[in-house]
């Protein structure tokens, strides 16, 4: 929600970013400290800055291994990056993939991100209808029982 441009990292914590990025890839394991989850908080905003989008961040950060969520693996540092999205619905289009079986993983990541975030009710509803808009209803469904269990949740 930056209005000003996003300046590049420096050479070195690039370099950090990038490889506890390609870490959290090949080894589908959450951060284990906070470092980290800056380091790939930087590396996903520093990923928009270079492409000035975030299509193809779904399928790119998707866990491959069954037993792996993205949830559990990307929570934290999406959370941390939803700050620095100057466009947060394009943000959150995004993190929706065209196709994949854990889609209830996705849709848990941006409950979080919505509910992480210093947000009024009336911004998250309109978030949560514009994108559900576009998925198909059995989808929808599965997404308003997801937020009924977060908000019935104590």
């Amino acid at each position: 929600m930056l209005n000003r441009p996003l300046l590049p990292l420096n050479p070195e914590l690039f370099t950090s970013a990038v490889k506890c990025y390609q870490d959290a890839l090949t080894k589908e394991l959450p951060p284990d400290a906070i470092d980290k989850v800056g380091l790939l908080m930087l590396v996903l905003r520093e990923r928009f800055r270079l492409t000035g989008c975030w299509n193809g961040l779904a399928e790119e950060i998707q866990p491959r291994e069954a037993t792996s969520s993205i949830f559990n693996i990307w929570k934290t540092p999406l959370t941390c990056v939803f700050s620095f999205a100057p466009d947060p619905l394009m943000f959150f289009k995004g993190l929706l993939p065209s196709n994949t079986p854990k889609i209830k993983d996705n849709f848990r990541v941006i409950n979080q991100i919505l509910f992480c975030n210093p947000l009024s009710n009336q911004e998250r509803e309109e978030f949560l209808f514009q994108l559900m808009a576009t998925r198909p209803a059995e989808e929808q469904i599965s997404w308003l029982n997801l937020l009924e269990m977060k908000v019935l949740r104590p």
